[in-house]
């Protein structure tokens, strides 16, 4: 008997939404709490997988293709389609500037870590590559939005790049000591010579996607209004997608196959 595959439904961040193929009913599998057992280590999505039904009244087996391996930032500013379609103005705030964060991070995660690997910095050491990338992320776990664009702008309006594990580890011990405080000029970013990449530099330093998230998901519970949330969610769009492109900022499996 050929397998049976459910029909796909719905793809987002946490979930992975489908029709039972024996009963016909919508099922949602969370990627955490359903699928997390099925999800290999630094992958967001399953792959080809044989599940069990959720609904307690079939729990008939079939398989689905989880395929669509997207970027965090990507599956978060995706989702913010269908929140403003909803209305969830508020949750769209939230995405959009999480999304900017994990995008700074991504950013970081590429110079000094994916790239150095796919140039032999660690020499094939997965284990001395795992940890520098527990000191980086120990470094910037409390790193707040405005730090980690400043980060982002050190990595990449000065264009640095790293050829040892010694210059690694020394550019992380001074993170949030010293480089995390780098907010360029208007001056600096106007001497990109790119005109694209450019203009995107001085959009994101104009980005102020944190501080309506802060008013939204803090003490005031701020309800923002659609026009406000598509001028956001526009500009997030524009800058984070328009930079990785410019600056190729390339998926991370690229880096581990190359």
């Amino acid at each position: 008997m050929e397998p049976l595959y459910a029909k796909e439904k719905e793809n987002n961040f946490e979930n992975y939404i489908v029709e039972c193929p024996h009963c016909k009913q919508e099922i949602t599998f969370n990627r955490s709490t359903d699928l997390k057992h099925l999800i290999k280590p630094y992958q967001l999505v399953v792959g080809c997988a044989e599940v069990e039904c959720l609904n307690y009244e079939c729990k008939k087996r079939f398989w689905i293709e989880d395929n669509v391996a997207s970027e965090k930032h990507r599956y978060l500013i995706n989702d913010c389609y269908k929140l403003i379609k909803q209305k969830r103005y508020m949750a769209c705030i939230i995405n959009l500037c999480t999304a900017c964060e994990a995008f700074f991070l991504k950013g970081l995660n590429v110079r000094l870590l994916w790239e150095p690997w796919s140039e032999g910095v660690f020499e094939a050491d997965i284990e001395k590559f795992n940890e520098t990338s527990r000191v980086l992320h120990d470094q910037v776990h409390d790193c707040t939005f405005t730090k980690l664009r400043n980060l982002f702008f050190d990595m990449y309006l000065n264009d640095k790049h790293f050829h040892t594990q010694e210059e690694i580890l020394y550019y992380i011990e001074r993170l949030c000591k010293c480089l995390a405080n780098f907010d360029p000029k208007k001056e600096d970013i106007e001497r990109v010579e790119d005109r694209i990449t450019r203009e995107l530099f001085l959009k994101l330093k104009c980005l102020s996607i944190n501080s309506l998230r802060n008013d939204v998901a803090h003490k005031y519970v701020f309800r923002p209004e659609k026009q406000q949330v598509e001028r956001h969610f526009e500009e997030v769009r524009e800058v984070v997608i328009g930079l990785e492109t410019r600056l190729n900022i390339e998926h991370q499996i690229n880096y581990f196959i190359k």
